[in-house]
């Protein structure tokens, strides 16, 4: 992960429109040796170029909140929905960058499910849970129907 300089997008809450912008956003934050960059929303972790960004506080799943420059992603509600199955707290943060220091932070998207972002290039040092990001990547992945 690498922090985007600026928010290219013109509509944030849509998906498709910008994907021109945000492709080139990522190609730069793949220059400093990230995958993805994190787009901000007046300084607030919003959003990732092709992800959406879940934390975890102690046993709370943590997500931006709706109200923030972000799309409303499908992988995303669906790991909020396995949450809610098993009683899992879930809570709305308006976070910066550096009040993620020493979270496990998962990187969430329908084509490569949840994924644990062990880097993040100028950002906070990140935490890691190896064994909840399996055993969560497995209930994401039970979930999944062919297209027919």
């Amino acid at each position: 992960m690498a922090t985007a300089a600026s928010d290219p997008r013109q509509l944030p809450h849509l998906k498709g429109p910008d994907i021109d912008r945000l492709n080139a956003l990522r190609q730069q934050a793949q220059k400093v040796g990230a995958q993805e960059a994190v787009i901000l929303d007046e300084g607030r972790v919003a959003d990732g170029t092709t992800t959406a960004l879940l934390w975890w506080r102690g046993d709370t799943l943590c997500a931006p909140p709706l109200s923030l420059a972000r799309v409303d992603s499908v992988a995303a509600r669906t790991v909020r929905g396995i949450a809610a199955a098993l009683g899992v707290p879930v809570e709305e943060e308006a976070v910066r960058p550096s009040e993620l220091d020493g979270v496990a932070l998962w990187a969430v998207n329908a084509l490569h499910g949840i994924r644990d972002v062990t880097v993040w290039v100028d950002g906070p040092a990140l935490g890691h849970d190896p064994a909840r990001t399996a055993a969560w990547r497995s209930r994401f992945g039970a979930l999944a129907r062919p297209i027919r």
